[in-house]
């Protein structure tokens, strides 16, 4: 498996200040905060329902802003990366 660089992920959206979403040509990407550093913690290349349910495994509750954002992704990684 290749690792892409961080420089090349899109930045999706910030779910809260400690959780953001990005994305390569293959998936949406939850990273997490720890100390300075993001860390990638789960990758998804199917659904917004998928990426919803993985950030709520992982108790990430989204603030206004990020759900905000949540609520206007298309309802899979494909329609997103079409757009």
């Amino acid at each position: 498996m290749t690792v892409k660089s961080k420089s090349r992920n899109k930045h999706v959206l910030y779910v809260n200040r400690n959780t953001k979403v990005t994305a390569d040509a293959l998936q949406w990407i939850i990273s997490f905060k720890r100390g300075k550093e993001w860390s990638a913690q789960s990758f998804i290349s199917s659904t917004k329902a998928c990426l919803l349910r993985s950030l709520d495994e992982a108790d990430r509750v989204p603030d206004k802003r990020g759900a905000r954002t949540l609520d206007r992704l298309p309802d899979t990684f494909a329609a997103w990366l079409a757009k």
